[in-house]
């Protein structure tokens, strides 16, 4: 049950569900009616209906953008959580992504009219007075369009970033642990020279060889000090 709102209308017995518009019969109670009813915002497969319903406004544009927005948002929290995924494979996958949606506007584009290119409906109210407003405007899929191919041209910049950063740490490491190798033989011939115990000379090889190893994976990873 949701709590009664001292700014709006009582929401006594109300849930998520319902529209919670204020009745029109001066009883000041909240509308129980479905949450969207008799709106393109009503339930459906996709999941329960949001926002007011048919007779509170729900048909008007801002009423429907505004329920296009919480139903979004729902299936996000719905669909959503962490998914253990590296950052290469993330960008790999959106170019991926974007390149299909990319793929799919342009065909939409190439299959408008002429008329339609820069010419075409750009509010719509829903009613007894239905009222259409046509202008000069950009097609609304030619703007998809141009928005997914920005969009592509980043996530495709970024991912060749880290491409190209990854391959230079891993060069460096290969390097690195070649010179840690080389270091560790100089280290023994040192130790061998010095004529320490077996023992000794055993340790001091393993204590020179870690260092040399604990350096370098501060330097691959970014954690050494500047």
């Amino acid at each position: 049950m949701a709590r009664p709102n001292e700014d709006g209308p009582d929401l006594e017995g109300c849930t998520r569900n319902h529209c919670h518009a204020r009745k029109r019969d001066g009883s000041g109670k909240a509308c129980h009616l479905p949450a969207g009813w008799a709106t393109d915002h009503a339930t459906d497969d996709d999941g329960p209906g949001v926002g007011q319903c048919k007779l509170h406004g729900g048909r008007v544009r801002n009423a429907r953008i505004a329920a296009r927005t919480a139903k979004a948002r729902i299936a996000a929290e719905r669909f959503g959580g962490q998914l253990d995924i590296d950052p290469a494979t993330a960008l790999l996958q959106e170019v991926q992504r974007s390149a299909a949606t990319v793929a799919y506007l342009q065909l939409r584009v190439q299959e408008l009219e002429e008329d339609q290119i820069v010419w075409g409906v750009v509010e719509e109210t829903v009613g007894a007075d239905r009222e259409v407003k046509r202008k000069a405007t950009p097609n609304a899929w030619i703007v998809l369009y141009q928005q997914e191919r920005r969009h592509l041209a980043q996530v495709s910049k970024a991912a060749l970033d880290a491409g190209a950063t990854a391959t230079i740490v891993d060069v460096f490491r290969q390097v690195g642990t070649t010179y840690v190798t080389l270091v560790g033989r100089v280290v023994e011939q040192v130790i061998v020279g010095l004529e320490l115990s077996a023992e000794d000379a055993a340790r001091a090889a393993t204590i020179t060889q870690a260092a040399f190893q604990t350096e370098l994976d501060n330097l691959t990873s970014g954690g050494a000090a500047a």
